[in-house]
């Protein structure tokens, strides 16, 4: 072969060379699974759990306790909760549908509420303190009319007992709203 030939061939398949793109930078390798706090206080919520509600009843509001639920999700990977009033110790009406998981884009817990009235809440979920105290929920929830409100959820466990609290977002503080302490039952 001519060496002009060659030397056509070499460039060419230089310059083929340099039009591959480069191969991608290096990402971090992807989280392999759900983080060990978040695993655990999904475990901690699973149940049928119920809280009175003596402090808070009224004309408007006459139940007797409300009820939450919590399952598994698919693969165990996240929990599908809902929220009830329960009456005459019966389950009643159904206020608010819930789910937690870990976002793998975002390498988030996230947690989302739909209420019975139109109502869609979304946030994070983080640990409190030591990841085992405790879940604290900061959410940004959206009413059918368009507006919006800030609303924090903070939960313990202790002995066997749930403690859940939570807070307006008012003129840049929170605000204390309702406290409630549910326990494994009917």
């Amino acid at each position: 072969m001519p060496i002009r030939v060659r030397a056509v061939m070499v460039a060419g398949l230089a310059l083929s060379v340099l039009a591959v793109p480069a191969p991608p930078p290096t990402v971090a390798a992807p989280q392999a699974e759900v983080p060990a706090w978040l695993t655990r206080a999904m475990a901690a919520m699973v149940g049928r759990w119920t809280a009175d509600n003596a402090a808070y009843r009224s004309d408007r509001e006459p139940a007797d306790a409300y009820g939450i639920t919590w399952e598994w999700g698919a693969g165990r990977q996240s929990v599908v909760g809902r929220l009830y009033t329960v009456t005459g110790g019966r389950e009643t009406d159904l206020h608010w549908q819930f789910r937690v998981f870990w976002h793998p884009g975002e390498r988030r817990a996230v947690v989302q509420q739909f209420g019975s009235h139109g109502v869609v809440g979304i946030g994070e979920l983080k640990p409190l303190v030591d990841d085992t105290a405790g879940t604290e929920a900061d959410q940004r929830f959206y009413s059918l009319d368009g507006s919006s409100a800030r609303v924090r959820h903070v939960e313990t466990m202790r002995d066997g007992v749930r403690q859940t609290a939570s807070f307006d977002w008012v003129d840049g503080a929170w605000q204390p709203r309702r406290t409630y302490t549910w326990r494994r039952g009917p």
